[in-house]
């Protein structure tokens, strides 16, 4: 009987390696969901090692058989059971993996249908979104071809905007160089009129002074004459003293001239000293900087005063140059 207790104590242990692997088929089988080809390569090993079992059991049978053939008839009966038993249980473990077989197939085959399923809907949503940024790729370059053709648009216009400020420039230097060039011919005309005018009022200036001058002495010798003769009309002697007359007579005399009232009209008289375009010009230019002492710009100039800016820039150079105006930055201050 002791050995009927260790077979079935082996076959208890071999149940139990039976369970062990039934359970780790089990969650081979859960595990299925997370792999493919690794799943299957598993299962195929727990079938053969399924395979092997029932071979190992087998020749370990046979081996007991061998065992109790060779032993007394006492075990003869012991055999027969052990072997219907054994029988029975290597009928059980075979029809276990045979059905044990028929459910890892039946689930592989579940698990493929499944995983072409998802496999199917992962590729349709994939093409899905791939159209979807395919589309948004096609919006993006649209707009950004868009933006593009606006900024070529607005590039082109300000250019033409460019070239016809350029060009109102150009006609307004042209301008003011015409104007510059008249106004320095008429300037120079009219510097050598008063250089002639002053010239010829110099002259008869002098001429006058002359016969003023030439007047006085006749005027002041007749007076001395005259007081020396009433001095001695009523003292009855000539005047000791006469000699320190001269000294008395001559300064008074000499520059009575230069007290001529009708000579004033030569300074009314030059127009000259009216001030000039430019120099209007440039009091305005310096009278709106004095109002403003946080600086101004050219730009602001040109808006205010309704001028070009190149002449602007040039009357800024000019006071500049003058010390009336200082730059700082953008901004030109009056000093």
């Amino acid at each position: 009987m002791g050995m009927i207790q260790e077979f079935q104590q082996a076959d208890k242990e071999r149940r139990r390696e039976v369970a062990a692997l039934a359970k780790e088929a089990g969650a081979i089988v859960k595990d299925l969901t997370r792999g493919s080809a690794q799943r299957q390569a598993d299962v195929a090993t727990m079938v053969n090692d399924f395979a092997r079992a029932g071979d190992e059991l087998r020749s370990d049978i046979k081996a007991m058989l061998g065992e109790l053939a060779q032993g007394d008839t006492e075990r003869a009966s012991e055999v027969a059971s052990i072997r219907s038993e054994a029988d029975v249980m290597v009928e059980d473990l075979t029809k276990g993996s045979a059905q044990r077989a028929s459910e890892v197939a039946t689930m592989l085959n579940d698990f493929s249908k499944e995983l072409a399923e998802e496999s199917a809907k992962a590729d349709a949503e994939r093409a899905s979104e791939v159209a979807a940024m395919k589309g948004e790729l096609a919006r993006a370059d649209a707009e950004r071809a868009s933006e593009v053709a606006t900024m070529e648009s607005e590039f082109a216009q300000g250019d033409a905007e460019r070239a016809a400020e350029v060009a109102i420039m150009r006609s307004e230097t042209d301008a003011m160089v015409e104007d510059l060039t008249r106004g320095s011919a008429q300037r120079a005309s009219e510097v050598a009129t008063m250089v002639n005018d002053l010239a010829k009022g110099s002259a008869e200036r002098a001429s006058e002074v002359a016969t003023m001058r030439s007047e006085t002495d006749a005027m002041v010798e007749d007076l001395t004459r005259g007081s020396a003769q009433r001095h001695t009309e009523v003292w009855g002697t000539a005047p000791a003293r006469r000699p320190a007359a001269p000294p008395k007579v001559a300064p008074p005399v000499a520059e009575l001239p230069k007290e001529i009232p009708p000579e004033a009209p030569t300074a009314e008289e030059a127009p000259v000293a009216e001030p000039t375009a430019a120099e209007a010009l440039h009091d305005r230019v310096f009278s709106y900087l004095a109002n403003h002492p946080d600086g101004t710009r050219l730009v602001e100039l040109e808006t205010e005063l309704g001028i070009a800016r190149i002449r602007v820039a040039n009357v800024m150079r000019e006071l500049m140059d003058d010390n009336l105006v200082e730059k700082r930055d953008l901004f030109y201050f009056a000093i």
